[in-house]
């Protein structure tokens, strides 16, 4: 989707209660985490040597304040929102003092429309909540009512080290009001696996007339284009795909995807906007092995089916790394590789 993106300059701070004042401002990187700022400006080892994390556990317990300046000009044909890529865990987003926004969650990118404040300079603050804790066992059961990874809690060879913060990128986005303001795609299969229900749901930036185009693609060629008229500003559309090679898991089939291109293009024919999603057609079922609870009444469990099992396209699969401590302890450090 086009838009031009602005970043910020963030500082970051603690206090004990939520509508606290920070007595110490200092420097924050975002994408990070709140431990790894504090430890920075507190000239901390790496918490990974000796006990140097237990020097984090206060954190957990405190309300983390990022603070920026939110300020931009947006034109008269432009819409700003405030995008957030990642957010650990519950926080707040306040301009000028007001709140804007509450989030709760790890994994869900969100934003915030702020055109209003556009041509003025305001205050920008992200307040973060205490990690969640259910009861007060200091173990990793504490996580068991989030969805945050259990992990961080103490785990094996994992340290408690319960991350906090702005884990994803944080941007202001100026985008030109013909334009997309958001696609939904979904699919569903028929029960013999042979066609693909497509759906896009589409909210436009504006009331926009013209045309969209959405194409499938398969390694750099095209499979199936569908023309549709746009009248409005949202709508949900909905295409039928033939015969798709289906996605498999490694060891079961092929990893076939394909490339959904839809292109919004006024009544001259002019390009405004274009969405691009990668598929793996599949069908997906979490399914109950008869019986499976009741047996084995003793070790070796793991020889025994599963109670219940993941089947994709009909195959029933053995998912193996169900028990898995995180591969990096802070989720910004994370990489494709």
């Amino acid at each position: 989707m086009n838009g031009r993106s602005v970043q910020f300059k963030w500082t970051l701070g603690f206090t004990d209660e939520a509508d606290g004042i920070p007595e110490t401002m200092f420097p924050a990187s975002v994408p990070g985490a709140v431990q790894k700022d504090y430890g920075a400006f507190m000239g901390f080892e790496p918490f990974y040597k000796g006990a140097e994390f237990k020097k984090f556990a206060f954190c957990e317990d405190k309300f983390w304040h990022y603070k920026a300046k939110l300020c931009f000009t947006a034109a008269e044909n432009e819409t700003a929102y405030l995008c957030f890529d990642g957010a650990d865990y519950s926080c707040s987003v306040k301009i000028d003092g007001e709140t804007v926004y509450k989030h709760t969650g790890m994994f869900s990118p969100f934003r915030i429309e702020v055109t209003k404040y556009s041509g003025l300079e305001c205050d920008l603050e992200v307040v973060f909540d205490p990690v969640p804790k259910c009861g007060r066992t200091n173990d990793r059961n504490e996580a068991r009512k989030s969805c945050k990874s259990d992990a961080c809690y103490g785990w094996d060879w994992h340290p408690r080290l319960i991350t906090s913060g702005l884990w994803g990128d944080v941007y202001l986005e100026l985008k030109n009001k013909q334009s997309f303001d958001s696609v939904d795609m979904s699919y569903r299969l028929s029960d013999d696996l042979k066609r693909a229900g497509i759906t896009l749901d589409c909210k436009f930036g504006c009331v926009f007339d013209g045309l969209l185009s959405v194409r499938l693609s398969e390694n750099g060629k095209e499979c199936a284009e569908y023309i549709f008229p746009v009248s409005g500003s949202e709508k949900q559309y909905e295409m039928t795909f033939d015969t798709p090679k289906l996605w498999y898991p490694t060891g079961y089939g092929k990893q076939n995807t394909y490339v959904l291109t839809a292109v919004l293009t006024d009544k001259n024919g002019i390009e405004k906007d274009r969405y691009e999603k990668k598929i793996g057609f599949r069908r997906s079922k979490l399914i109950m092995n008869k019986g499976s609870w009741e047996k084995p009444d003793s070790f070796p469990k793991s020889r025994s089916d599963a109670p219940a099992q993941l089947e994709i396209n009909g195959i029933k699969v053995f998912v193996k790394g169900s028990n898995w401590v995180n591969a990096e302890v802070f989720p910004c450090d994370l990489t494709d590789e």
